[in-house]
């Protein structure tokens, strides 16, 4: 899944430093074009959050919950 051809957002084609990362949900997988990874990390369920308002407003159909880890 390439997020810039699915939000209609100016895209080359995939650049030699593109990464693809993998996510993973109750044994389905996709995978997602970034350009840049800055961290990689598990996340376990119980650290993901509903969504608030002003993100569930604007895109309630594409963000399911926000991570949080350390408490951030």
């Amino acid at each position: 899944m390439s997020l810039a051809k699915r939000f209609n957002i100016p895209y080359n084609k995939a650049k030699e430093e593109a990464k693809i990362i993998v996510a993973k949900q109750e044994g389905s997988k996709i995978g997602i074009i970034v350009d840049v990874v800055s961290e990689v990390c598990d996340v376990k369920a119980s650290n993901i959050e509903e969504a608030p308002e002003i993100v569930a407003g604007i895109s309630k159909r594409y963000i399911k919950g926000l991570i949080k880890l350390n408490k951030k």
